[in-house]
This record gives structure tokens, sequence and C-alpha cells, in this order.
């Protein structure tokens, strides 16, 4: 698209006959360097002030990082708490299905236990016991 020149377009590169340098004061050295300290001043200002602004963003995002550390490691040990009961009751389901399985076995057992040591006390001997006598089959 192509820009339609202006009056203003017409006037670019023309001298208009005024000398803007010629019309203003003339500045003596010392004013020259008074004003080249006053901006050096005004520069070093700007730039202080920049640095602060930078060293208070840096003191920020330390706090922002320890501060993020603490909730890592607050989230680490509960993911840790979580696993660890997580497995407890893992093992806790396998011990309980387990003992469920061959509950009938371990009550026989224990009435086998409890018929021995009956046995026993009565006198009859532990080759008695609930099994019989150990001769009977010979």
């Amino acid at each position: 698209m192509r820009k339609t020149p202006t009056a203003l377009d017409s006037l670019v590169g023309k001298k208009l006959g005024i000398n803007i340098g010629s019309e203003l004061p003339r500045l003596t050295p010392e004013e020259i360097a008074d004003i080249r300290t006053a901006a050096q001043s005004t520069l070093d200002a700007a730039v202080e002030s920049r640095l602060a602004d930078i060293e208070d963003l840096r003191t920020q995002l330390q706090e922002d990082l320890a501060q993020s550390r603490t909730r890592m490691e607050t989230a680490n040990k509960l993911n840790v708490q979580l696993e660890e009961q997580n497995l407890m009751e893992k093992i806790d389901r396998i011990s309980n299905e387990f003992l469920n399985k061959n509950e009938d076995f371990r009550e026989a057992t224990k009435k086998v236990a409890n018929a021995d040591k009956l046995a026993g006390s009565l006198g009859q001997g532990v080759d008695w016991g609930s099994w019989g006598n150990v001769g009977d089959g010979e």
C-alpha cells in the first residue's frame, strides 16, 4: 500500500531558512560543565535506582525460592507418609488374606495341640494323643 504524500512530506529535506543553533544563546565552558555534571548525576541516580530495583527483585526471588523449597520438602514428606501408609495397608491386606485363607488349618492345628496337651496331662503319653497309638498300625 502506498502512502499518499502530504504537505509535510514536500518539506522533507528542504531548508526553511531558520537556523535554530544561531537562535540559541552560546554556552560558556562552565555552563557546559554544569550541564554535563547535572546530566551525569541524573544518569547515576537512574542507574542506582535500577540497581536497587534489581537487588530488591533478587532478594524477592531468593525468598520465593526458599518458600518453594520449603513447600517441596513438605510435599515430599507428605508423599513419603502417604506411601508408607499405602505400604502398611498393603501389608495388612496381604496378612489378612493369608490368615483368612488358612484359618481352618490353623484351627485344626490348635485343636490337635490342645488334644495332645490334654492327653499328656491325663498320663496317657504324648504318643497316644489325638492321633491314636503310634503302634496301632503295626
